[in-house]
């Protein structure tokens, strides 16, 4: 594998959320909300709005594979 940005997206065990709310058939707005209410849980990153989430939990949650988040 010679592509550096491929080896990281496996690598890296957290998602954003743009790519729960593809995988979920959701808004982003709608990600945000179901994070903040600890439906979805995931971590906000510190001095920022965003929010990132453990590949593993955002699996379990829509009910598939890790490989396919």
């Amino acid at each position: 594998m010679n592509n550096k940005s491929e080896q990281t997206k496996k690598e890296c065990p957290t998602t954003t959320v743009e790519r729960v709310a593809e995988i979920l058939h959701i808004s982003t707005r709608r990600v945000c909300e179901l994070a903040k209410a600890g439906a979805i849980p995931g971590e906000r990153i510190p001095g920022t709005r965003r929010w990132v989430f453990a590949k593993t939990v955002v699996a379990q949650y829509a009910g598939i594979e890790v490989d396919e988040v």
